[in-house]
């Protein structure tokens, strides 16, 4: 009984080595650390350097400089910035914030974009009034 015990400990052991050996796979730094476990000097592995990822970091870096270069204009333009606060300032008045912050469906159960009193609003409202307010101040500019 004894000896069967034994015998079923090792296959059980040799199995269980195989198998997550064979599961991390043949890569050098789990067969460093496979073997490091049966030898009394831990076997040292460092990983490579990964030149492609410092390529694609280079050359990333360099995509970023050159479109920073041609969109810098853009950026520091005034009328970049005027366009921006215009749009934010008729999408916080017309209630965006309002809509965020009580959580209010984006349309009514029946389909309606409008909501009906004073206290209540949907959130396709919101894109309504900004809608109505950008095109009425483009036609005020035209006309003037």
């Amino acid at each position: 009984m004894t000896f069967q015990s034994e015998c079923s400990t090792a296959s059980y052991t040799s199995t269980v080595l195989t198998s997550s050996y064979i599961d991390r796979g043949f890569d050098a730094g789990p067969l460093a650390q496979t073997i490091s476990k049966y030898t009394p000097i831990p076997i040292p592995y460092k990983d490579p350097i990964d030149w492609n990822r410092w390529g694609a970091l280079a050359l990333g870096g360099v995509g970023f400089l050159l479109v920073l270069r041609f969109i810098s204009p853009i950026i520091q333009s005034r009328w970049t910035w005027a366009a921006i606060t215009v749009l934010t300032s008729l999408v916080m008045t017309s209630g965006y914030m309002f809509t965020r912050i009580r959580n209010v469906p984006f349309v009514g159960n029946d389909g309606n974009w409008i909501a009906g009193g004073y206290q209540n609003q949907y959130g396709q409202e919101v894109q309504v009034i900004s809608f109505i307010c950008e095109y009425g101040f483009s036609r005020l500019r035209r006309v003037t």
